[in-house]
Formats: C-alpha cells, sequence, structure tokens
C-alpha cells in the first residue's frame, strides 16, 4: 500500500487526501452527528410535553391551604378519619388505626373492598386536601375484589 501511494504523483497523493477527509467526514456527519442531534431534539421535545403536563396537573391540583381548611377544625384529623370510614361503612373493616403525629394516621384494613377505598382516596384528595403517602395492597380475593390495605394519610 505504501508503495501504491508513493508511486502516485503529488496532485494525485493531495487529491487522495482531500477525499478521504471528505469521506471522513461525511460519514462522522451520517453516523455520528446526525443521529446524535435527531436525540437531543427528541429529548427535547418530549421534555416539553412533560413540562406542559407538569403545568396542567399542577393546574388541577387544588391548592393545599384552601383544601385542607375544608376539614372540620373543631375535630382532630383521627376524628375526621373515623366518621369519614363510618359513612363508607368501612369501620368494622380497620384493624388498626396508628397516629404517627397530629397529621398524619396510618390505617390497617382487612378484606375491604379495594375499589370503593381507592375512590375514597381519589376524592379525600381533591376536596381535602389529604394525600396518601404510603399504600400497600395485597390481595385477598380477586372475584369479590377484597383486600387487606395499609396506607398512610397525611392532612
Amino acid at each position: 500500500m505504501k508503495k501504491w501511494l508513493d508511486g502516485l504523483s503529488v496532485r494525485e497523493q493531495r487529491l487522495l487526501k482531500s477525499g478521504t477527509l471528505i469521506v471522513s467526514l461525511g460519514l462522522f456527519v451520517a453516523f455520528v452527528f446526525l443521529p446524535a442531534n435527531r436525540s437531543l431534539d427528541d429529548k427535547a421535545q418530549r421534555l416539553g410535553v412533560l413540562k406542559q403536563q407538569l403545568n396542567q396537573m399542577e393546574q388541577s391540583r387544588p391548592n393545599g391551604s384552601a383544601a385542607q381548611q375544608l376539614l372540620p377544625i373543631t375535630s382532630s384529623f383521627s376524628v375526621w378519619l373515623d366518621q369519614q370510614m363510618v359513612q363508607l361503612n368501612l369501620q368494622n373493616l380497620i384493624s388498626r388505626a396508628e397516629p404517627v403525629d397530629e397529621s398524619t394516621m396510618t390505617l390497617w384494613l382487612q378484606n375491604a373492598p379495594f375499589d370503593p377505598v381507592i375512590d375514597w382516596l381519589m376524592e379525600v384528595e381533591q376536596r381535602f386536601g389529604v394525600t396518601t403517602t404510603n399504600l400497600d395492597v395485597v390481595q385477598k380475593d380477586k372475584a369479590s375484589g377484597l383486600s387487606d390495605i395499609r396506607m398512610t394519610l397525611v392532612r
């Protein structure tokens, strides 16, 4: 290969080097730059979509301080939760209720209907600003939807 290259004239060697440089540059653009650029554009577009979704979710979320004011001020958080469980007819399913502090409560429900409990959790979050920080579900009966549920609620 070296003999062949030395056998070329100076002009042919310069042309070969220039061609090699142009082909190498073209391959770099085609196989490195363009795919990386497309990937960055896709990621930037995805980031924009995710930011827009976050803004929509933040706007649809109830305001925390206004939502918490809807809770009765005269009763404690645990009393309010007990009243909610009575309204849902779930008070008999509570096997244990443990207050963590004045605004946090952990409840253990046995053989509780999954769908009504989840619907209630969504409702109290939207209406009262009560959030679920921990939810542990063990399915007991798939056909009837009964589950053992441990949940930590925070006002």
